[in-house]
Protein backbone atom coordinates (compact mmCIF):
# COMPACT_ATOMS: atom_id res chain seq x y z
CA UNK A 1 0.00 0.00 0.00
CA UNK A 2 1.51 3.23 -0.97
CA UNK A 3 1.61 5.84 1.15
CA UNK A 4 0.76 8.63 -1.20
CA UNK A 5 -2.45 9.43 -3.31
CA UNK A 6 -4.18 11.79 -5.79
CA UNK A 7 -6.84 13.77 -5.58
CA UNK A 8 -9.29 10.93 -6.35
CA UNK A 9 -7.44 8.70 -3.66
CA UNK A 10 -5.49 6.62 -5.79
CA UNK A 11 -2.28 5.05 -4.67
CA UNK A 12 0.73 6.91 -6.59
CA UNK A 13 4.21 6.61 -6.59
CA UNK A 14 6.65 8.96 -4.60
CA UNK A 15 7.69 10.09 -8.02
CA UNK A 16 3.79 10.93 -8.97
CA UNK A 17 3.00 12.68 -5.70
CA UNK A 18 5.92 14.55 -5.96
CA UNK A 19 5.19 15.73 -9.60
CA UNK A 20 1.09 16.43 -8.68
CA UNK A 21 2.37 18.33 -5.65
CA UNK A 22 4.75 20.89 -7.73
CA UNK A 23 0.92 21.66 -9.70
CA UNK A 24 -0.58 24.80 -7.54
CA UNK A 25 -4.05 24.42 -8.78
CA UNK A 26 -3.84 21.03 -8.11
CA UNK A 27 -3.00 21.32 -4.47
CA UNK A 28 -5.56 24.20 -3.56
CA UNK A 29 -9.22 23.09 -3.60
CA UNK A 30 -10.57 26.62 -2.05
CA UNK A 31 -9.34 29.61 -0.49
CA UNK A 32 -11.41 32.68 1.04
CA UNK A 33 -10.43 35.43 2.82
CA UNK A 34 -12.85 36.61 5.38
CA UNK A 35 -14.15 40.50 6.03
CA UNK A 36 -12.13 40.31 8.98
CA UNK A 37 -8.81 39.03 7.23
CA UNK A 38 -8.67 35.51 8.16
CA UNK A 39 -7.62 33.29 5.57
CA UNK A 40 -9.13 29.61 5.15
CA UNK A 41 -7.51 27.59 3.31
CA UNK A 42 -8.49 23.62 1.59
CA UNK A 43 -6.02 22.35 0.27
CA UNK A 44 -4.70 18.29 -1.04
CA UNK A 45 -2.02 17.30 0.97
CA UNK A 46 -1.85 13.60 -0.41
CA UNK A 47 -0.54 11.90 2.30
CA UNK A 48 -2.44 9.32 4.54
CA UNK A 49 -3.40 11.53 7.97
CA UNK A 50 -5.86 8.83 9.24
CA UNK A 51 -2.79 7.11 11.02
CA UNK A 52 -4.30 3.87 9.36
CA UNK A 53 -8.10 4.27 11.08
CA UNK A 54 -10.14 4.32 7.51
CA UNK A 55 -9.44 5.49 4.22
CA UNK A 56 -6.68 8.22 3.88
CA UNK A 57 -7.31 11.19 4.71
CA UNK A 58 -5.81 13.26 2.27
CA UNK A 59 -7.27 16.62 2.38
CA UNK A 60 -7.24 19.45 5.34
CA UNK A 61 -9.09 22.39 5.95
CA UNK A 62 -7.08 25.45 8.22
CA UNK A 63 -7.95 28.86 8.98
CA UNK A 64 -4.87 31.22 9.59
CA UNK A 65 -5.27 34.66 11.05
CA UNK A 66 -4.37 36.09 7.89
CA UNK A 67 -2.32 35.25 4.98
CA UNK A 68 0.51 36.38 6.27
CA UNK A 69 0.65 34.98 9.86
CA UNK A 70 0.27 31.00 9.79
CA UNK A 71 -0.46 30.69 13.40
CA UNK A 72 -3.09 28.12 12.70
CA UNK A 73 -6.16 28.68 14.48
CA UNK A 74 -8.05 25.55 13.29
CA UNK A 75 -8.05 22.31 11.19
CA UNK A 76 -9.22 19.11 9.75
CA UNK A 77 -8.88 17.22 7.04
CA UNK A 78 -11.28 14.81 4.67
CA UNK A 79 -11.15 11.42 3.21
CA UNK A 80 -12.58 12.63 -0.51
CA UNK A 81 -12.30 16.09 -2.13
CA UNK A 82 -16.39 15.85 -1.65
CA UNK A 83 -15.96 16.25 1.99
CA UNK A 84 -13.13 18.70 1.15
CA UNK A 85 -15.12 20.76 -0.15
CA UNK A 86 -18.16 20.69 2.55
CA UNK A 87 -15.53 21.13 5.13
CA UNK A 88 -13.93 24.16 3.63
CA UNK A 89 -17.65 25.98 3.46
CA UNK A 90 -18.83 24.60 7.13
CA UNK A 91 -15.18 26.68 8.16
CA UNK A 92 -16.07 29.45 6.23
CA UNK A 93 -19.95 29.88 7.48
CA UNK A 94 -18.48 28.82 11.10
CA UNK A 95 -15.07 30.58 11.78
CA UNK A 96 -16.08 32.73 14.62
CA UNK A 97 -17.05 29.80 16.03
CA UNK A 98 -14.21 27.73 15.36
CA UNK A 99 -11.62 30.13 16.03
CA UNK A 100 -12.88 30.97 19.51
Amino acid sequence: MSDYYDKDGRCVSLEEYNKLYQIKNYKFVHDTTTKEGYWISTVWIGLDYSFGKGSPMIFETMIFPSKEDFGELYMDRYHTLEEAKKGHQYAVDNYKKLID
